[in-house]
């Protein structure tokens, strides 16, 4: 049996072996081109691992802005958009308050020198207000004894410090001017008090600085070297179907 025989006589012996790989080649050939061409274009929507906050989807297809190739999200990717609003209230947690090595303890349990400890992206099922993804009892990390130095807070639960009193970023916002008004009440009401709810449409309309009506592409205000044709998600957004216009926010530059 000559050479060409015998590879013909293997060759349809072993035919559904040789389709089963030709064919696992072919499709990962195909593919490998598809995702390395989406990859490389504009849009990357392909490989979002889910939604992105409502603080950053202006941007959720600029992957580039965050992520670093290979080395994930860079403290300093944070920093270059966000440092400015930190320095501006005076940030309470900055990151040089951990580097201090008498602070070194308070990092065992939560990394506070980096964003992403508290506010990891594509995680809608675990997100919060302003993006925290972390248990709402995280201040317990490094405030546990906090009863000791302040006995008021004696008692308080540590799943309510955010969202009661204290902003994690901008202490200067604690509601102190409510505390001192109701300093000498008692703790509770004798009575069942009403609670009313506030209707910030109802407030806004009163002296309202933009017209409270929807927004269409035609009637945005963004300067000519910006093209909002190439992010049309802009109608669509909170800003154009409350009636605030680009430069209400930003300034012609």
């Amino acid at each position: 049996m000559t050479y060409i025989e015998r590879f013909l006589v293997w060759s349809w012996t072993n035919f559904r072996q040789i389709a089963l790989w030709s064919s696992w080649i072919l499709i990962t050939i195909i593919l490998s081109i598809y995702l390395t061409t989406n990859l490389l274009g504009q849009d990357k929507s392909n490989f979002l691992p889910a939604e992105t906050t409502h603080g950053h989807y202006q941007i959720e297809m600029a992957c580039d802005a965050c992520h670093t190739t290979f080395d994930g999200v860079k403290q300093q990717a944070c920093l270059d958009c966000h440092a400015a609003e930190f320095e501006k209230v005076k940030d309470s947690h900055e990151e040089s308050k951990f580097s201090d090595p008498r602070n070194a303890s308070m990092l065992e349990q939560i990394d506070a020198q980096l964003c992403i400890t508290c506010h990891v992206e594509h995680r809608p099922d675990m997100t919060k207000s302003m993006g925290v993804t972390l248990p709402d009892d995280f201040c317990i990390y490094c405030h546990e004894e906090i009863a000791i130095d302040q006995p008021s807070h004696e008692g308080m639960p540590f799943n309510e410090c955010r969202d009661a009193c204290h902003n994690y970023h901008d202490n200067s916002a604690l509601y102190e001017d409510f505390l001192a008004k109701h300093l000498h009440e008692a703790d509770t009401f004798a009575t069942p008090t009403t609670i009313l709810e506030r209707n910030f449409l109802e407030t806004y309309s009163i002296e309202p600085k933009y017209p409270v009506k929807k927004l269409t592409m035609q009637e945005q205000d963004a300067p000519e070297h910006i093209n909002l044709e190439d992010g049309e998600d802009w109608v669509d957004s909170s800003h154009a179907n409350a009636g605030v216009n680009c430069m209400g926010c930003h300034e012609n530059s």
